[in-house]
C-alpha cells in the first residue's frame, strides 16, 4: 500500500485541488494490483511503478470530462 500511496501523490490534481487517484484494497480482484482509467487498465501481481507512471501519463487523455472539477 505504501508504494501505491507514493504513486498516488504523483497523480494529477483536479481543478478543485484534489488528487485524481484513489488507492483502495479490494480482495475480489484477480490480481494483487490494478489501475483503471477511461479506456485503459493495468493489473499485475507485483507493484510496477514504471507501468503505473506510464498509465498516469494517460490520465484524462480520453475521458469524456478532461479537467473535471468535482467538489471534494
Amino acid at each position: 500500500m505504501a508504494g501505491l500511496e507514493g504513486l498516488q501523490r504523483e497523480a494529477r490534481v483536479g481543478g478543485n485541488g484534489v488528487v485524481r487517484a484513489l488507492v483502495a484494497p479490494d480482495s475480489r480482484l484477480p490480481t494483487r494490483v490494478a489501475a483503471l482509467l477511461w479506456r485503459r487498465a493495468w493489473s499485475g501481481d507485483t507493484l510496477d511503478p514504471t507501468a503505473l507512471r506510464c498509465l498516469l501519463r494517460w490520465q484524462d487523455a480520453d475521458a469524456p470530462e478532461p479537467g473535471l472539477a468535482c467538489s471534494p
